[in-house]
Formats: structure tokens, C-alpha cells, sequence
């Protein structure tokens, strides 16, 4: 790599429907375990939904005092709830001196379905006595699936240029909601028995805690992960545009996070394909313009087939998930990691196993 900024992975929480935590929703994932069942919710087609939730036993689980504000409603619990429970797994067991900054990505606005919770969600996490956050310290992006990646671009500005030991990044989200599952049943995007090119609307929380001090990294095996700056780009022909879909947007986002990588060719590839059609276009184009930089058998991973599109949690999540198999597996070294939003953004990101010995990147016997 050239003199990009790098941060180490200090500490990953997860919320997810085949899981409660970060080992058993990747042993899950490993064992192929879906999460997917049809739902109460009827679409315009008079058939039910497939949906994939985090199950209520969970959510009766979490005893916390919840601050309901304006607009409170079921959905707002569950977003609360995951996200609490996936923060406390991600902080180290230590007593932390100074705040954390927290890092949170939330839905792109859609056009019919306005989203109450992000204030909700944010005036809990920093009423939790028991959490490290103060308002000053708390950035929101609104940019959907690309958010939790996105989000590495501020936290590395927090490490570098104010010097924080930890930063933390990620998102809460759910599905389960009326006004969010009808926008998408009338424009014929959720995955039912007459409509196979839809998707799983899930929910879940993923969060990441990064340091730039390697030595506050997890350590497995003598080596920790580190997460370079991410590459962002944006697709003119979204799904909410009239412009022509030529997938150029997640080309330009690989292209700059892989920019002036000279590691192992990258093994791993997580991406947020969610089984819609409109997905698999600028994969391949960004595959094709891209593949010196991948294994020639480099595996593909898409775990929404397991738990559902999970929506602003899907990019920390396989975040996280990718750190599990670097690991655990030896033989993979290095991934890449990206997501697409509804709309225009799109963010990639590059991860590698490295040894605690030294900060030069080289290949892995």
C-alpha cells in the first residue's frame, strides 16, 4: 500500500436473525442457516412477504429503559434494542478515559416513507450511563447500505486528526415497518411467490470499534486486521433514477479502495447482492475492470441469503464477518468488502490479515 491512513479492528458487536451475537451469527453463516420465513405482511399480490426477523425472545431479553420520545413506535424498540446489544459486545472490557466517537449510518429517506427513529435511536444510546458517547461526538450519515462503510472515512479523521484511542461505526435497522414495507411492495421489490426478483427485508445491527494503535487491536493468532480507507463512488443510474444503469458507480468505489494496493491478491469478496437482478450488473462490471487485483479463485460471499437484507447493518457486519474467517482461516489474508445503496452511493473496502510484528504488508506463507 501507498501512505493511505489504516486502522486496526479493536472490537465488533452483532445483532443479526440467525444470531444474538458476532460467533454465532458467522457460525450460522458458515453453516448455510437461513433466517428466512413468510411473514404476516401481505403485498399488493395478496401473498405474503418472506421477511427474515430477529426473533421476539431476543428483543424480551434486552432489559433497558427506553426514552419514547416523539413518533414512538414497535419498530423503534427493536432499532434501540439491537443497537444497544451489539455496542456493548464491540466495547473492549476496559474503563474508558475519554468519549468515543460514534460513528452511525442510518436509511437514505425513501420518497413515500419518511424514517422517525434515527433522533430516537441516537437520544437513547446517549442516555445509556453505561456507554461512551457524548453528543459532540456523534456523526449520522444518511446514505443507506453504504453508510456503515462510508463511515470509515470519519472515524480514520477522528484517529488521525484528533487522536482518539477508539472510534466506533455502524448501524441499526429493521425492516418491520408498514410504511417502509409498502414503498417497497408498490414498486414490486419484495420477494414473494409470484415475485422472485425481490428481495428479504431483515433487520439487525453491526458495529465496528477501530483504533490506530495497534497494540489495542484483537489479537488472534498474532495477528489483528487492519481496515484501510475506503473507496466511495456513486451510480447515476440508481434505482430511484432515470438515467442508464451501467454500474459504474461500485467500479469507481473498488477502484479507490484498491488504489495502490500491492498486497496478496484479494481472496474474499463480501458484497451486499440482496437477490434483486439490478444487483448483479455492476458486480460484474466492477469484477471485470478490477480482477488483477482478485484470486483467481476468490470466493464470493453474500450472506444476505442467510439473514435477510439488513439494511444500514450490512456493511459492518460483513465487516465483521470477514474478520472472523481472516481469523480463523489462514489461508485468507486479504477481502474486500462493499455495499450498494438504493440510491447513489456506493463504498468498497479493502481488509487484510497482518502479523502484530510489523506494519509492512507482505505475502502470507
Amino acid at each position: 500500500m501507498d501512505e493511505k491512513q489504516v486502522a486496526y479492528i479493536a472490537g465488533m458487536g452483532m445483532v443479526t436473525p440467525v444470531g444474538a451475537n458476532v460467533g454465532m451469527t458467522a457460525a450460522a453463516v458458515r453453516a448455510g442457516i437461513s433466517g428466512y420465513a413468510v411473514s404476516d405482511f401481505y403485498g399488493q399480490n395478496d401473498e405474503p412477504v418472506t421477511m427474515s426477523l430477529v426473533p421476539d425472545e431476543f428483543f424480551a431479553s434486552v432489559d433497558m429503559e427506553i426514552d419514547e420520545g416523539d413518533y414512538y413506535g414497535a419498530q423503534h424498540e427493536r432499532v434501540i434494542k439491537m443497537a444497544v446489544t451489539a455496542i456493548r459486545e464491540s466495547l473492549p472490557q476496559v474503563e474508558l478515559i475519554r468519549p468515543v466517537p460514534l460513528v452511525l449510518a442510518f436509511p437514505e429517506p425513501l420518497p413515500n416513507a419518511e424514517h422517525s427513529f434515527p433522533e430516537s435511536l441516537k437520544a437513547n444510546l446517549l442516555a445509556q450511563k453505561n456507554l461512551p458517547f457524548q453528543k459532540e461526538y456523534l456523526h449520522s450519515i444518511f446514505t443507506g447500505r453504504s453508510g456503515g462503510i462510508e463511515a470509515v472515512d470519519i472515524a480514520m479523521r477522528y484517529l488521525y486528526e484528533q487522536s482518539h484511542d477508539y472510534v466506533l461505526l455502524g448501524g441499526s435497522d429493521s425492516y418491520f415497518q408498514c410504511p417502509r414495507l409498502n414503498e417497497l411492495d408498490q414498486s414490486a421489490r419484495l420477494l414473494s411467490l409470484s415475485n422472485s426478483d425481490g428481495f428479504v427485508p431483515g433487520e439487525g445491527a453491526g458495529f465496528i470499534l477501530l483504533t490506530r494503535n495497534k497494540k489495542l487491536a484483537i489479537e488472534m493468532n498474532q495477528h489483528v486486521i487492519c481496515v484501510y480507507e475506503p473507496g466511495v463512488g456513486n451510480e447515476s443510474g440508481h434505482l430511484y433514477s432515470d438515467l442508464p444503469y451501467k454500474g459504474e458507480g461500485l467500479d469507481i468505489a473498488v477502484k479507490k479502495a484498491l488504489l495502490g494496493f500491492e498486497g496478496v491478491p484479494v481472496n474474499h469478496i463480501f458484497s451486499s447482492m440482496n437477490g434483486e437482478k439490478f444487483c448483479s450488473k455492476e458486480y460484474g462490471v466492477a469484477m471485470l475492470r478490477n480482477k488483477q487485483a482478485f484470486h483467481e479463485k476468490v470466493s464470493l460471499e453474500h450472506p444476505v441469503d442467510c439473514f435477510g437484507d439488513i439494511g444500514v447493518a450490512l456493511g459492518p457486519v460483513m465487516m465483521a464477518l470477514s474478520a472472523t474467517i481472516h481469523n480463523t482461516n489462514p489461508a485468507s489474508t486479504t477481502s474486500l468488502v462493499y455495499c450498494s445503496s438504493d440510491g447513489a452511493a456506493r463504498a468498497a473496502i479493502l481488509m487484510q490479515r497482518i502479523p502484530v510484528d510489523t506494519d509492512q504488508l507482505r505475502s502470507q506463507s
